[in-house]
C-alpha cells in the first residue's frame, strides 16, 4: 500500500511540473489544481492509514513479546519447581553408609533443561538387606516430577513389607495404574541385595538392562525382562530373577539419557560404548564408574544440548561373608584344654574374631571340658570341638560320648548367698550361660 501511494505522489508532482512549464494559457489551472488537491488528500488519508497500521503492528508486536516473556518466566518457574521436587527426593550424601564394608554405592542425576522424571533410591531394609532402584517417568516438567515422587514413595513403603521384588512392582503398578487419567508410566529396575550371601533378587519393569562387571573386567547385561513399564495396566504381572554376587562384582544402572545421548551428527551414544567403558579400569569403584560415564557422555555430545536427564547408580559388592570352620579332637585329659585353647586362638586371629570374644570361648572350653573329663566314664574316648564363624556370629559345639547330662536344667545358683551357703555345683554352667548369647544341649544316638 505504501509503495502505491508514493508512486502516485511522484506521478502527480511530475504532472504539475509539466503544466507549469508548458506556458499554455488555455489550460484551466484552477481545475487542474483542484484535481491535484483531491489526489493529495487521497494520498494523505492513505499515509495516515499506513501510520495507524504500523503503530497497531508495533503495539501487537510489543504485546506478543510481553506475553512470550511471561510464558518464558512461567516455564522457568515450572522447570525450577520440577527440579526442586526431583532433587529433594534423592539421597545425595556420599559415602552413603560409611560404617559398611560389605558394599559401596554411588549415584548421580544431572537433569536436562527440560526436566524429566528420572530418579534413583537406596536404603537398608534391615542389617543384612539393601534395597535399591532406578526409574524413568514418561513426560516432562512438574507432572513427571510429581509422578516420580509418588512412585519412589510407593516402592519404599512396599519394600518394607514385601520380600519379593516382583510383589513390590505389582503393588506399585496397581496403585499408579488406578485412575491414571494422564496415562503416565515409569520404567523401573529394583533389587534387594542380601549382604550376608551376595544374593541379588531383582525385577526389571521395562527399564534399560544394567551392566554387571566382574573383577577381571568381563562385562555382561542383566537383560531379563519381567514385565511392562509400571502404571499402564492395573492387572499386569511381574516376575523376578536372582544372581549371586562375588566380592568385587559391580552392578551399574542407568537411564536412557545415557544411551540416547546425541552428538551434533545426530548419532547416539548407544550401549556398545558403555560396555567398552565398563570393561576398563574406570570401573574400579562406583565413584570412578559414575564419573567416567558422565564425562564420556559429555565428550560424545560435543556441546550439544542435553535432551534428557542422565541418571547413574553404581553398586559394588566389596566383601563376602566371613566364613571359617575350626575342627579338632582332644583326649579326655585336663592338660588337653590348654592345647584346644591355643589352637582355637590361632583360628580366631585368622578369622578376625575379637580378642575378648576368643577369651570368652576359652573360659567356656575350660569349664565344659573340665566337667566332661571329670564326670565322664570309660566310654569317653575323645572330645570333638567344632567352631563355625560367619557374619552372623560364632557357633561352638563340644561333643562327647559321656553319660547323659543336660546342663540347661541345672538351676542357677543364688548369687546373693555366701559360697558356703550355696548348693554344690551349677556355678560353672551359670558362667557359661552368661558368657554366651545362646546355650543349647542335645543328645542323639545314645
Amino acid at each position: 500500500m505504501a509503495a502505491d501511494a508514493f508512486a502516485s505522489e511522484k506521478a502527480i508532482i511530475k504532472r504539475a511540473e509539466g503544466l507549469l512549464s508548458s506556458g499554455n494559457e488555455a489550460i484551466d489551472f484552477r481545475q487542474e489544481y483542484s484535481e491535484l488537491l483531491r489526489q493529495y488528500r487521497k494520498l494523505f488519508k492513505m499515509a495516515r492509514l499506513i501510520m495507524r497500521t504500523s503503530d497497531r503492528s508495533q503495539l501487537q508486536l510489543k504485546e506478543a513479546e510481553e506475553a512470550l516473556a511471561i510464558a518464558n518466566r512461567r516455564m522457568e518457574r515450572e522447570l525450577n519447581v520440577g527440579q526442586e521436587i526431583q532433587m529433594a527426593m534423592l539421597p545425595r550424601s556420599f559415602p552413603a553408609f560409611p560404617a559398611q564394608d560389605t558394599f559401596s554405592i554411588m549415584a548421580s542425576l544431572v537433569p536436562a533443561r527440560e526436566v524429566g522424571g528420572d530418579f534413583y533410591d537406596f536404603y537398608m531394609l534391615d542389617q543384612d538387606r539393601l534395597c535399591f532402584c532406578i526409574g524413568d517417568v514418561s513426560g516432562k516438567g512438574v507432572p513427571s516430577a510429581l509422578f516420580m515422587a509418588v512412585t519412589q514413595t510407593l516402592i519404599k513403603s512396599a519394600a518394607r513389607i514385601e520380600n519379593s521384588t516382583a510383589a513390590i512392582m505389582e503393588h506399585v503398578n496397581r496403585e499408579l495404574a488406578r485412575d491414571n487419567d494422564a496415562c503416565m508410566f515409569v520404567t523401573i529396575f529394583t533389587g534387594i541385595l542380601d549382604l550376608s550371601t551376595g544374593k541379588l533378587l531383582y525385577t526389571n519393569a521395562g527399564h534399560n538392562p544394567p551392566v554387571m562387571r566382574q573383577p577381571d573386567g568381563s562385562v555382561s547385561l542383566l537383560d531379563q525382562r519381567h514385565g511392562p513399564a509400571v502404571g499402564i495396566m492395573e492387572d499386569a504381572g511381574y516376575g523376578e530373577d536372582t544372581v549371586t554376587l562375588s566380592p568385587g562384582d559391580m552392578i551399574f544402572l542407568f537411564t536412557d539419557g545415557v544411551t540416547e545421548a546425541m552428538n551434533p551428527d545426530r548419532k547416539l551414544f548407544g550401549s556398545d560404548i558403555l560396555m567398552e567403558l565398563a570393561a576398563t579400569n574406570c570401573f574400579d569403584t562406583p565413584e570412578t564408574a559414575v564419573g567416567a560415564v558422565f564425562e564420556a557422555v559429555m565428550e560424545f555430545e560435543q556441546g550439544a544440548e542435553q535432551s534428557d536427564d542422565i541418571t547413574l547408580l553404581s553398586l559394588k559388592y566389596t566383601k563376602g561373608p566371613k566364613y571359617g570352620i575350626f575342627k579338632m579332637r582332644a583326649q579326655p585329659r585336663l592338660d588337653e584344654i590348654s592345647r584346644v585353647n591355643t589352637a582355637f586362638n590361632s583360628f580366631a586371629e585368622k578369622q578376625g574374631i575379637p580378642i575378648d570374644t576368643a577369651r570368652k570361648i576359652n573360659l567356656v572350653f575350660d569349664e565344659l571340658m573340665n566337667n566332661i573329663i571329670t564326670y565322664g566314664n570309660s566310654n569317653l574316648q575323645t572330645i570333638g570341638i567344632t567352631a563355625h564363624a560367619t557374619d552372623k556370629g560364632l557357633t561352638v559345639t563340644i561333643s562327647h560320648e559321656g553319660p547323659a547330662f543336660d546342663p540347661c536344667k541345672v538351676p542357677a545358683p543364688d548369687t546373693n548367698l555366701m559360697i558356703d551357703e550355696r548348693a554344690e555345683g551349677g556355678l560353672g554352667i551359670f558362667l557359661v550361660k552368661s558368657l554366651m548369647d545362646e546355650f543349647i544341649y542335645r543328645r542323639a544316638g545314645g
